[in-house]
């Protein structure tokens, strides 16, 4: 049992563990997911509920939808989208809660956005 696993289970404590999907050129522009994936991540987000391990699954607007608040100081910026970079943005989000740290990170792995749709980079969890 690794050393996080151990102290949260001694507490009670679950992890949660938060999968951020990254946009790419389509999703930034708005345009929606074919039919197919969409029920492919309905049927994934229904294993992780039945699992009882989903908090919350959510897409994002496009960026051109969206604003971004600039901070300096005692000044506050809004500036309107689009945004060219989507390495810089999100298209959506899972969030996850698991009773071990390992667990958490092996669903990440295992089940991801990553790699069932193309989107995003693969979690890198040592555990």
């Amino acid at each position: 049992m690794a050393a996080a696993d151990g102290i949260n289970h001694l507490m009670g404590v679950k992890m949660r563990v938060m999968e951020i999907v990254k946009a790419n050129d389509d999703s930034a522009s708005g345009k929606m997911p074919d039919l197919g994936s969409i029920a492919e991540m309905g049927n994934f987000n229904e294993e992780l509920a039945m699992a009882g391990v989903l908090l919350e699954a959510d897409g994002l607007y496009p960026s051109s939808c969206g604003k971004r608040v600039r901070f300096g100081g005692d000044e506050r910026m809004a500036i309107d989208g689009p945004f060219p970079e989507t390495k810089d943005l999100i298209a959506g989000l899972l969030d996850l809660e698991c009773g071990l740290c390992r667990r958490s990170c092996r669903l990440a792995q295992e089940g991801a956005f990553w790699r069932r749709f193309g989107c995003g980079d693969p979690p890198n969890c040592k555990s």
